[in-house]
């Protein structure tokens, strides 16, 4: 975006913050980036009208009512096509891609199944085949793109920006994954892990307030999670913060992947709840659990109410240490819908006589015509939305 370079100093960064503030946001009126930048509202009229004049930022033809004042006015936003942000996201079995326009547009989305033998080197050449594929099909070219985000379900250390230990994607363990793939690339590149993409994306999309403290729990494959603060995922010392599935739930309980025992995930995580009718039911996919579920099968209503009561217990725990303004859940555990939400909400009641202040995440709507409740790869662009190269 060269166009953006051409002022300095002071005028400078009012600009850029009412960029960043359109990043964010996707669009907002002069009145609402007055008010979110503490900015003059004549100034902010000047910044949008240099910006209009550059051919940075385009009205939409829609009005843009805020939601906190009330008040409506012409909803400016960043032209689509001064650029374009690439999300990835690599989990067991899979690579996601979703493409971005400038405005928070979707573009273009895509699953890619993976080999779960791989290597490194073959993932690395996935992602090539993948990346070369959207720009083929969208007509585009890395030149165009204004950063690209990645999503693993691995801690990033954030020191080092080694990926940290994951069974799920174990081939990645110790790799610089943001610098190997910025070079393959040849455009920016930012990593996380993909709980906290998952919750960014629920800043940036879906209707996560930007403001106060939230936890985000993913009932996925694995249990994950993210602390959100003020719109800001905060990973800690470690690059763990939110790692809300290996807290331990039974000190007695079965090994888990981490090498723990008992954690919450080896009880609240789709590969727990299948392994828990595999010995009637024998071997299925999570699809299959899903139809029998829904014909009222007792023995998965079960196994799924029991699955609902314990994920109260977890609530629980982290409210008593984040205290958050509310829970928004993701992952696709929670498809599974009353038969999961009813316990999860009773046993939190029961242990704390208040009522649960849960929501489910809505960022994947964006993705329409895709059945899934969240998608790491749309978070991981966030990266890059956040903190612009």
């Amino acid at each position: 975006m060269d166009q953006i370079s051409k002022v300095s100093g002071r005028a400078a960064r009012s600009e850029a913050l009412v960029l960043q503030i359109l990043r964010e946001q996707g669009s907002a009126s002069i009145a609402e980036l007055a008010r979110l930048s503490g900015l003059g509202k004549a100034t902010v009229s000047r910044i949008v009208a240099a910006l209009r004049t550059r051919e940075v930022i385009e009205e939409t033809g829609e009005a843009f009512r805020s939601a906190n004042t009330g008040r409506s006015g012409k909803a400016l936003r960043i032209r689509p096509d001064t650029g374009l942000y690439l999300g990835l996201a690599i989990g067991p079995g899979f690579i996601h891609s979703v493409l971005v326009d400038a405005a928070k547009r979707v573009v273009d989305y895509q699953q890619e199944e993976l080999a779960l033998d791989r290597q490194l080197p073959a993932v690395l050449d996935a992602l090539d085949l993948i990346v070369a594929r959207v720009m083929a099909d969208n007509d585009t070219d890395p030149s165009r793109i204004l950063g690209t985000g990645v999503a693993i379900g691995a801690p990033i250390d954030p020191h080092t920006g080694r990926v940290g230990p994951s069974s799920l994607v174990p081939e990645t363990f110790n790799a610089p994954l943001a610098e190997i793939l910025s070079q393959r690339l040849g455009m920016p590149v930012r990593c996380d892990n993909e709980s906290n993409c998952s919750a960014l994306a629920e800043v940036l999309w879906g209707d996560m307030p930007k403001t106060g403290t939230y936890a985000y729990i993913k009932f996925d494959h694995g249990l994950g999670g993210a602390i959100v603060s003020d719109g800001q995922v905060r990973s800690g010392r470690r690059g763990i913060a939110g790692e809300f599935g290996h807290i331990c739930y039974d000190r007695e309980g079965a090994f888990c992947r981490c090498g723990k025992r008992g954690c919450f995930e080896q009880y609240l995580s789709i590969s727990a709840l299948l392994a828990r009718a595999a010995p009637i039911y024998g071997p299925m996919s999570f699809q299959q659990f899903r139809e029998r579920l829904s014909k009222g099968d007792h023995a998965f209503r079960q196994v799924v109410g029991e699955a609902g009561s314990i994920a109260g217990e977890l609530l629980v725990l982290i409210g008593q240490t984040i205290d958050p303004e509310a829970f928004v859940l993701g992952g696709d555990l929670t498809l599974l819908g009353d038969d999961f939400l009813t316990p999860m909400r009773e046993r939190y009641k029961a242990l704390t006589g208040e009522d649960a202040p849960i929501s489910i995440g809505t960022a994947a709507r964006v993705l329409s015509g895709w059945e899934q409740q969240d998608e790491p790869a749309l978070g991981a662009i966030g990266l890059v939305i956040k903190q612009p190269t």
